[in-house]
């Protein structure tokens, strides 16, 4: 399975005295290394390219020679792109990158045996004197969707309560290699015990939307700040990340959610996600 590894937006707020800063780290080692897998002919440099999408195409930013064993790293703030625009990196086996294209390029694959397991690259956020991250990656499948669907909750945020204290923010990525694709899409978000009491938001196709997660609860009216609230898209995929800011110690976490049908297993799994869209999807 091979991926794209994009670079996250950058996050601001009125309440933050400084932005939170983005960055993307890839290191050119197979993923499931094995001794007994081991090669000469796997100890190559690589090359690993970088577009944004500008207008209706994807246009490329950069391309590094990245030596076997090496780490590449990119940062928001030393390229020429704004803070929420979508940027992607793509590694090839060979130094053959279109300067653009309407169609994201394929990426090559690094492993070296028939393991499932996803290429990934660390995904990170710095505050401060503090990081965090996470190995994660946009699957090459996820990006040939045309129309899709969404489910998630925002129970991986912080206490907002503490208002003057703590900042979560709600990622929605949705990345398509047809540049073109930059549709508006609804999104539902909505308390799971009153599901016909909706707020309507919006996100957008090949890009990041992002959702301060404290203006959702005021919009929702919730007496209880700790609610857990359901966030769902009818018609498009996205891969959802929770951010949290604790400002006052300057400290971040950062995590994602899997969608419900990732945490089942078995021949029987499709009779147990049929009774969640049931009980908890707003129709």
């Amino acid at each position: 399975m091979t991926s794209y590894f994009p670079l996250l937006p950058t996050i601001s707020s009125n309440s933050l005295s400084k932005t939170i800063k983005s960055s993307t780290t890839l290191l050119n080692y197979s993923n499931n290394f094995k001794e007994s897998n081991r090669s000469k002919n796997h100890h190559k440099s690589i090359y690993i390219g970088t577009y944004k999408i500008e207008g209706l195409i994807w246009k490329i930013i950069s391309i590094k020679e990245c030596k076997y064993g090496d780490f590449f790293d990119i940062k928001r703030n030393s390229i020429d792109a704004n803070s929420d625009q979508m940027v992607v990196s793509l590694v090839r086996l060979q130094n053959t990158f279109p300067k653009s294209s309407r169609i994201l390029p394929k990426p090559d694959s690094l492993r070296i045996d028939s393991s499932p397991v996803a290429e990934r690259g660390s995904l990170n956020y710095h505050f401060e004197d503090t990081t965090t991250t996470y190995q994660g990656e946009y699957p090459y499948a996820m990006s040939n969707i045309d129309k899709g669907s969404f489910w998630s909750f925002d129970a991986l945020k912080e206490d907002l309560s503490q208002e003057e204290k703590v900042q979560s923010f709600l990622i929605l990525m949705n990345i398509n290699r047809d540049a073109e694709k930059q549709s508006e899409v609804d999104l539902d978000i909505y308390n799971p015990h009153k599901k016909n009491k909706t707020l309507n938001w919006k996100a957008r196709q090949n890009s990041f939307t992002i959702i301060n997660l404290r203006e959702i609860h005021k919009s929702l009216q919730s007496k209880n700040i700790h609610k857990t609230f359901f966030i769902q898209s009818k018609n498009c995929t996205f891969i959802p990340m929770i951010l949290n800011i604790d400002v006052k110690n300057s400290q971040l976490s950062f995590e994602h959610t899997h969608p419900p049908s990732e945490l089942l297993w078995g021949r029987d799994k499709l009779k147990v996600i049929k009774f969640i869209k049931e009980k908890w999807i707003a129709k």
